[in-house]
């Protein structure tokens, strides 16, 4: 008598055998295979994941023709094949693709699927034998983009989410297909959540689709050369960066998990950046939407348009009155002299009151709405859209805007009013730059170094969150403050005025050779800006622009305390592009901090991977020829950063563990194969 386990074991292998025995084979001439990709086709289904060698043995079709033969089942959609070192793994995909491959045929469709339907059966029971908790599948061109997604769908739940971020602009012949799936997965009220990065014609036709919630926003401007979707247990890479679509099907349930928190990290923020005058017309065309009849908005620091920008506010004004929304306009003297200028004459402005602001007030515009505030600047005609949902900030901006409004603020001129105001902050704890830019060191430095003196002597702690451009270049930033923190504002928010928050007193600061200041005396409005101020100051994603923001973004990498580096995908690009001395300082500075590497290269740049194998805690692989690709990701601790190495390269840091976790993971997979 067999024990259970003995018995067990038979019976899989009576199974395993049986259904290569006694499969009636003609199911598979009906749906068109020849006798060759019969065999090789069944081979790979007992086999599982393998490379030609065993393929051959299995199937007994000879090596000169299987190679062939994986073609045209690649083409047809019934496998799959992933590059690992210097093998290449194929892998026939779920039977319930060969319902998708006779969609495409013509003829005799009716009979072929009723001879599917069996034929997926026994499959399907064969590939269960071979089943793991962990799969990757890849797929190429638009045929295999398809049948990624319809997998994924297959194992919906009802009332599952679905994710997608980093989406780019649709494919016109691929339309069709992805408004039908989310029609159909709607079905099972399956809510779709779509991250846009940038605006695009097919989003007015997808936003309408049941289920369906879009917003465009890239963090901080970063767009990803691969979109990124998660169905269930199943995350989809698809990339269209070369001649074909190259889609990555994954499953694998901690993957799922960690991508759907970095997405909801992202569509959870509170700012999204919209550029040009499309982006511009997109957000205030979202708020008015948003805005209730007959509510009232706010603008202060409104200052001269472009021809385009002046367009749309015209237009948008009409709409705007339409909806009896009234409207307080705070202008600066020189958006009332400017020829171009259309939109401070009140006629253009219908049910607004206008005001003219004292001075030259702020260097961009802030229109106020009820649920979000919306913050211009205007770059050479082309315009940077901030949209801030907040209701704290809304309030503070209201608060703000009255006290403008009822001219109840200070202005000072000139050096001055600098000292003035300077020497006040000595009498706070703590003072707070937004925006810093360094001007009172380009303009006033003897009266800053005598007052940072005074500063340091009382203790008094400095946080400075500046414009990008200077923490880059370095060059007029005094070095070993004490007392002093400094971060980096995403590139968007640059500006010559800078906003500075100490005791009760929020001052905003034009710096020239004649500095323009004023000077808000309100508790919560301090309250409010420290709000804003500590959302900047703790973001989660950062961009860096260019070759030396790319150093500052390495460099910033080897911050921490972890002795952990990965890397993969790096180019010979990214060598050329900020040189071998950079490149040597870099590993150096790593080695002597005691961090441990793991770097996996193109197979250009094995050369510098081989000098790189000579140095301590250091260990460089490469990837194949054909494997290439710009981008390259880096995880040290609980940092993530994807550098794109374009000929003006750019890059976005992440500091999210469950990010770093999902990216380390996903290394390792490479790593490892």
């Amino acid at each position: 008598m067999l024990s259970p386990l003995e018995g067990a074991k038979k019976e899989r292998f009576i199974t395993k055998t049986s259904l290569f025995n006694l499969m009636d084979l003609e199911l598979l001439k009906e749906i068109g295979l020849t006798d060759g990709e019969i065999r090789v086709y069944l081979a790979l289904f007992k086999l599982g994941s393998t490379s030609t060698g065993p393929l051959i043995k299995e199937s007994k079709v000879h090596a000169s023709k299987v190679y062939p033969i994986l073609d045209r089942l690649i083409e047809k959609g019934l496998v799959s094949f992933v590059k690992l070192d210097k093998k290449t793994i194929y892998t026939a995909n779920p039977a319930t693709t060969i319902i998708s491959y006779l969609d495409k045929l013509q003829g005799k469709i009716g009979q072929q699927k009723k001879s599917a339907v069996n034929l997926i059966e026994e499959l399907t029971k064969l590939k269960s034998l071979n089943k793991t908790e962990s799969e990757t599948t890849v797929f190429k061109g638009a045929k295999g983009l398809k049948n990624a997604y319809n997998i994924a769908i297959k194992e919906l739940k009802k009332g599952e989410d679905c994710y997608a971020m980093f989406l780019p602009k649709v494919a016109n012949n691929l339309l069709p297909f992805f408004e039908k799936l989310i029609t159909d997965v709607s079905k099972k009220k399956v809510n779709h959540y779509l991250l846009y990065n940038e605006l695009s014609p097919e989003i007015d036709l997808i936003k309408h689709l049941p289920g369906t919630n879009v917003r465009v926003d890239s963090p901080h401007g970063y767009q990803s050369p691969a979109e990124m979707c998660v169905y269930g247990e199943y995350t989809i890479v698809s990339t269209s960066g070369g001649k074909e679509y190259l889609t990555i099907l994954i499953k694998d349930k901690i993957i799922a998990n960690s991508f759907k928190n970095q997405f909801k990290a992202i569509w959870n923020q509170e700012v999204q950046t919209f550029h040009g005058v499309e982006g511009m017309q997109f957000a205030f065309d979202e708020a008015l939407r948003a805005t209730p009849n007959g509510a009232t908005s706010y603008v202060f620091g409104a200052t001269k348009t472009s021809k385009g920008t002046d367009k749309l506010l015209f237009e948008y004004n009409k709409r705007r009155a339409e909806k009896g929304i009234k409207l307080k306009i705070l202008f600066n003297e020189e958006a009332t002299s400017s020829k171009t200028t259309r939109s401070a004459r009140k006629e253009t402005n219908p049910l607004a009151e206008i005001k003219i602001m004292p001075h030259e007030s702020t260097p961009s515009a802030y229109e106020v709405f009820p649920d979000r505030v919306i913050i211009t600047t205007a770059s050479r005609g082309n315009p940077t859209s901030i949209v801030i949902k907040d209701k704290e900030f809304v309030k503070t901006c209201i608060i703000q805007f009255n006290e403008l409004w009822n001219q109840k603020t200070r202005t000072f001129r000139g050096k001055k009013g600098v000292e003035t105001i300077f020497n006040e902050a000595l009498n706070s704890k703590e003072i707070r730059f937004i925006g810093g830019n360094w001007g009172m060191v380009k303009y006033h430095k003897a009266f800053f170094e005598n007052w940072n003196l005074e500063r340091e002597k009382k203790k008094i702690m400095w946080l400075d969150l500046v414009d990008a451009d200077v923490l880059i270049k370095q060059k007029e930033v005094p070095k070993q403050l004490k007392h002093y923190q400094v971060k980096v504002l995403p590139e968007q928010v640059n500006s010559p005025g800078v906003i500075f928050i100490y005791g009760n007193k929020v001052a905003t600061i034009i710096w020239k050779k004649e500095a323009i200041i004023n000077v808000v005396e309100s508790k919560e409005t301090v309250d409010h800006y420290k709000k804003y101020f500590d959302y900047l100051w703790d973001q989660r994603i950062k961009t860096y622009s260019g070759k030396d923001g790319v150093k500052n973004l390495l460099n910033t990498m080897l911050d921490t305390e972890s002795k952990e580096y990965f890397a993969y995908g790096g180019p010979q690009k990214a060598y050329d592009l900020l040189g071998h001395t950079f490149w040597k300082s870099f590993h150096e500075k790593r080695v002597h901090k005691g961090i441990d590497a793991e770097l996996v290269f193109h197979s250009s740049l094995g050369w510098w991977g081989d000098k790189l194998n000579e140095l301590e805690l250091t260990e460089v692989r490469t990837t194949k020829k054909d494997f290439e690709e710009l981008t390259e990701t880096v995880i040290c601790g609980n940092k993530v950063a994807i550098i794109v190495w374009l000929d003006h390269p750019f890059g976005i840091l992440m500091e999210d563990p469950l990010a770093a976790k999902s990216y380390q993971k996903f290394f390792e997979l490479i790593w490892e194969k």
